[in-house]
């Protein structure tokens, strides 16, 4: 049952975040919204009383991909016009503006004062968030770079975009690890138990689960759909997967 149409964007919605009472939204209009999803009932009456209480303009393209800090109260974005930006939703908006990427921003994640990106370009790059300077250009792929994740235990960070995953120290830039096992770029990814297993998600069609401490790392293959895997979600024994067909 809908409780709650949020209106306000004015295309496609690309990406969203919930964090308690708030919910971020990233758009192809170019801007980001903060809405203030708060209730005066938690139950079945939440989000009656959302509103949008920021518009954050500044990107000249599509926002692609968002994470939220509530931590410091800052939102990093990314975008197809080719950067990312940081906003301290604290102080009047003028955002840090992240530059280096000379193709769509398509994946992002935050760690601390440190920001990974994904892009179009083929690289991913390490960025201080800071002083806003880009850290490491990680190379090595040989097309888009759609997703990264970094593990909040080990530091340690991971980027798919062709048929391989590739498992980095963000400190020192070095790739660790290369593993070779989908047969068509890989979509998606999530590091678990401590960045020693990845579940990734390809266009060939399958879900594959490794263990980054053996030498062939694909310990199972899951097969069942049809079409390209766009998002995966693992839950310590369970993993749940989402496909185009």
């Amino acid at each position: 049952v809908t409780v709650r149409t949020l209106h306000g964007h004015r295309s496609t919605v690309n990406c969203l975040q919930l964090d308690d009472n708030i919910l971020v939204s990233g758009c192809r209009d170019h801007t980001a919204r903060i809405w203030d999803i708060a209730s005066r009932d938690r139950g079945r009456l939440a989000f009656l009383h959302a509103r949008c209480v920021k518009v954050l303009r500044g990107h000249q393209s599509a926002v692609s991909c968002l994470q939220y800090d509530s931590t410091c109260n800052r939102l990093v974005t990314g975008s197809w016009d080719r950067t990312a930006r940081i906003w301290n939703l604290s102080e009047p908006l003028t955002p840090v503006v992240l530059s280096g990427h000379t193709d769509w921003v398509l994946a992002l994640r935050v760690h601390g004062n440190s920001c990974i990106t994904g892009a179009a370009d083929s690289t991913a790059r390490v960025w201080d968030l800071v002083s806003g300077a880009c850290v490491h250009v990680l190379e090595g792929h040989t097309r888009h770079v759609k997703a990264v994740e970094w593990d909040h235990e080990t530091a340690v960070a991971a980027t798919a975009g062709d048929e391989t995953i590739r498992v980095w120290d963000p400190v020192s830039g070095q790739c660790l690890k290369t593993v070779f096992s989908h047969t068509e770029p890989v979509n998606c990814l999530q590091l678990e138990d401590g960045a020693r297993k990845v579940a990734s998600g390809s266009r060939d069609c399958t879900v594959q689960l490794h263990d980054l401490r053996r030498p062939n790392p694909c310990i199972r293959t899951f097969h069942g759909h049809r079409g390209s895997i766009g998002c995966l979600v693992m839950d310590g024994t369970r993993l749940y997967s989402g496909s185009n067909d």
